[in-house]
């Protein structure tokens, strides 16, 4: 399988990273503020792998939004190159949680890393080495 793309940094903004990867721009937005409790709450009540979601999510006062356009790929080699950049992002940082938005699917950092492993990463290498 070929290396997967190499970030090429393109803009750096005070709060907005992005950047070519591949045929598309990745970003990383730091939010400032919490996640609205009403996208994480059905998320939270569902977890059963994580009790504690709601108790270790609700306190939090800013996320990161990871994002990805890249238009000439096929919808599932898009959600691989965003699955890999969540994925980067997740093991670079200190966050309480991954909130998959357009699934409410919440998850704990390490138990994300670990299931990416388990069942996707034979399949899309790690953009974090």
């Amino acid at each position: 399988m070929a290396a997967p793309p190499q970030p090429k940094e393109v803009n750096r903004d005070t709060d907005i990273i992005s950047f070519e990867l591949g045929n598309g721009i990745g970003f990383l937005g730091l939010m400032p503020v919490p996640i609205p409790w009403t996208d994480l709450e059905l998320g939270c009540s569902i977890a059963f792998w994580w009790a504690e979601a709601a108790e270790v999510l609700r306190p939090c006062h800013a996320h990161i939004v990871v994002g990805l356009k890249d238009d000439r790929a096929s919808p599932v080699a898009r959600a691989q190159s965003l699955t890999r950049l969540v994925d980067s992002v997740t093991q670079g940082s200190a966050g309480a949680g991954v909130v998959w938005g357009s699934g409410g699917v919440v998850m704990q950092p390490k138990c994300f890393v670990k299931q990416l492993a388990r069942w996707m990463r034979p399949h899309i290498p790690s953009l974090s080495g």
